[in-house]
């Protein structure tokens, strides 16, 4: 009878519980990795996510940033836009009122940068090689004076010749009678119109600042002219106000500019 070999009985398995626990610590281990992958995305993409969701809420935290600066523009002007839009209105009022009086084309209005400009042809202003006022255009004088005595701003009379040499008469020469001008001018609205004398200065500059070169005669009567220039609101330059202080200490207010003589009267009350 062959010998029968004992075989040795298998121990027995594991514990069945354990095969679910090494799920669990595998479904761990897949969750910790996944954490830190979320942990090193970028900033910059993670930045994006948070601003889009901010965004679709309706909630920000603080300034959105801009990846470049946006750039203004605002156009060179001294004044606000509430005052510009003052001097607008103030001046489509006093160009229809020029208008009906018969003033078209006589006086003209401009917009510029530093303010309102009514520039008056000579003509209607002055005899040839005189400053005396014609009583003709004391009227328009009259309604400019009644639009500028209810604007605060500061008003600066110019007066310009042509460059033709004044021959004879009572001033030597066209920079004088620009400025006597410009001065009769000045002294009409503080007389007549009430407007205070501190917001007034004259400016003569002769023939050196023509709107058209000198080269007709139709040129020459546009820059035989009268303007008032109604500035706004701004800083002084403080090299202005240096020059103008020493000027006031030699007795003179005056300067020289584009190869003319200024004379300039800054106050006209004493």
């Amino acid at each position: 009878m062959p010998n029968l070999i004992n075989e040795d009985d298998c121990p027995e398995g594991l514990p069945g519980w354990l095969a679910t626990f090494g799920d669990l610590m595998s479904l761990l281990l897949t969750f910790f990795v996944l954490l830190l992958s979320f942990s090193s995305m970028e900033e910059i993409k993670f930045q994006k996510a948070m601003g889009s969701l901010r965004g679709s809420l309706g909630v920000f935290d603080s300034e959105p940033e801009l990846s470049q600066p946006i750039r203004i523009l605002m156009p060179l002007v001294r004044g606000s836009v509430a005052q510009s839009q003052n001097i607008r209105k103030s001046a489509e009022e006093l160009e229809k009122t020029l208008s009906d009086e018969g003033f078209e084309g006589d006086i003209t209005l401009e917009g510029t940068a530093s303010g309102l400009v009514i520039r008056i042809q000579a003509p209607v202003l002055y005899d040839v090689g005189r400053a005396v006022l014609k009583p003709s255009i004391q009227n328009a004088l009259n309604k400019i004076g009644d639009m500028l005595i209810l604007l605060p701003n500061e008003i600066v009379v110019q007066g310009h010749t042509d460059n033709r040499p004044i021959i004879r008469g009572d001033y030597a020469s066209n920079w004088e009678l620009s400025f006597q001008r410009a001065v009769n001018v000045v002294r009409y609205l503080i007389t007549e119109t009430n407007i205070h004398g501190r917001r007034l200065s004259a400016e003569g500059y002769g023939e050196h600042r023509t709107l058209v070169p000198n080269t007709t005669q139709e040129n020459r009567a546009k820059n035989r002219r009268v303007e008032i220039h109604i500035l706004y609101a701004g800083e002084v330059d403080g090299n202005l106000e240096i020059i103008a202080k020493a000027f006031e200490q030699a007795g003179v207010d005056g300067q020289r500019d584009g190869g003319g003589a200024i004379l300039k009267k800054r106050s006209w009350e004493e």
